[in-house]
């Protein structure tokens, strides 16, 4: 339980959007393309994140989607994968993993949240920053 909103954030929020480029070694037909031997190949992580087949309600943030599996964010499950895969996973994932946690952690801690009404009668005009957090004293 404690994974599942640093596992969201990622999902949603992927350190890199696009893996680094894996060649074609033959070749092969990849969804319906034909992709030539000797090609570059990336891999979309940020579309991969917000495909409706891939996950129900893609775009809410939903961090109980990861109540009923132990989905692993090293690169073994290519439905997550912000830290990239197999051999080409990220050295440092695991350190990567626990800092997102250590901030989500401090940042809940150190600030009161709350959620700004969106009645239509106090509706405001779109912001660049549109979160209120005062400083917990």
């Amino acid at each position: 339980m404690e994974w599942w909103v640093a596992k969201e954030a990622l999902r949603l929020h992927p350190p890199t959007p696009l893996m680094l480029p894996h060649r074609a070694n033959a070749d092969i037909k990849l969804v319906g393309y034909d992709v030539p031997k000797g090609s570059n190949v990336l891999v979309n992580v940020w579309a991969i994140a917000r495909n409706p087949a891939v996950w129900k309600d893609p775009l809410e943030f939903g961090p109980e989607r990861f109540a009923d599996e132990d989905m692993d964010m090293k690169g073994h499950d290519f439905r997550l994968l912000p830290f990239g895969a197999e051999r080409r996973v990220c050295p440092d994932a695991q350190l990567g993993i626990n800092m997102v946690q250590s901030m989500l952690g401090h940042l809940l801690h150190q600030f009161w949240w709350e959620r700004r009404s969106m009645l239509p009668s106090t509706a405001i005009p779109p912001a660049r920053f549109a979160i209120s957090v005062p400083a917990q004293t």
